[in-house]
């Protein structure tokens, strides 16, 4: 099943997107700013850096997040968004990942990990 071209919150303290008929949006997403903008993206299938997200925006509306339609765009943020979160981390870097083993903490989802990838969202060890 298509995501749907708009999506809701219900609240300001509920960030789980809820599509027009109230339905949850139990998918893969994450919130990333692009150019001074926010975005959701959302993975249809499992979160795979494979797959080209669905990119919603919502410019002035805090509920309703319209979905981007321009290809280019979506790869241009989606592409960002895979260079963010997959590069090491700045402040340890690579003595940090050296020194705990193999064990690493996924930057997307917080899981703690032993392999080259996250065993909850998929993101590849950085």
């Amino acid at each position: 099943m298509a995501l749907p071209d708009k999506l809701h919150k219900r609240s300001e303290m509920d960030y789980v997107l809820y599509d027009e008929a109230d339905n949850r949006i139990t998918k893969n997403s994450y919130e990333h700013w692009y150019n001074g903008k926010k975005y959701k993206l959302i993975w249809e299938h499992k979160y795979d850096p494979r797959e080209v997200p669905n990119v919603y925006h919502n410019p002035d509306d805090p509920v309703e997040y319209i979905r981007i339609s321009d290809e280019e765009l979506v790869n241009a943020i989606a592409e960002d968004f895979w260079n963010e979160v997959s590069r090491p981390l700045q402040a340890d870097g690579p003595f940090f990942f050296y020194q705990t083993g193999n064990d690493w903490i996924c930057p997307g989802c917080k899981t703690d990990n032993t392999g080259k990838f996250c065993t909850e969202c998929g993101l590849k060890r950085p």
